[in-house]
């Protein structure tokens, strides 16, 4: 595995010298604490992850952490991750309330109306759950969305009622 992402390492970085992206989409599902115990995480996920955020952060760019899975587990591991140079992005199976409190001022956060309420929900649960995560999240760094993203079966009422928390004062 070190020889392999050594090389990719090399690839990653070329590539942002020449694109000059402002972010660079990363993050990952299998390795969440749904699927791996926390040695196998240390062992086989975490150092090679850290290695490609921070190199993401070296190069100027932001890393967008798009974190399928429950990372609860894993949460405190963002802490080593350089400051200001993530973004989480949950799939609404993270306890987003939870990373906020641990990661407050560290990183930016997406998301996380829960696909299954923009589907299912109102547009009054709706607006309710996007008023909580901009009264949480705005003052450190928020970005709108869904978690994951939305999807077709969503209703539409449901999310003009997502845009428009997020645009209420």
């Amino acid at each position: 595995m070190d020889v392999m992402e050594e090389e990719n390492e090399k690839v990653l970085r070329k590539q942002i010298r020449e694109v000059k992206p402002l972010a660079v989409f990363t993050g990952g599902a299998r390795e969440a604490g749904d699927f791996l115990s926390l040695k196998a995480f240390e062992r086989f996920s975490w150092q090679y992850t850290k290695r490609i955020i921070d190199i993401i952060a070296e190069e100027g760019s932001i890393a967008y952490l798009h974190l399928d899975m429950s990372w609860d587990r894993f949460i405190d591991y963002f802490l080593d991750l350089p400051k200001g140079k993530c973004i989480f992005s949950p799939d609404s199976t993270t306890d987003i309330f939870r990373a906020g409190e641990v990661l407050r001022g560290h990183m930016c956060f997406m998301g996380d109306v829960a696909p299954s309420l923009l589907t299912l929900g109102t547009p009054d649960e709706v607006y309710k759950y996007a008023r909580r995560l901009v009264k949480e999240f705005a003052p450190q760094g928020l970005i709108m969305s869904s978690g994951c993203s939305i999807p077709p079966n969503a209703k539409v009422e449901n999310v003009k009622a997502m845009v428009a928390a997020a645009l209420d004062n």
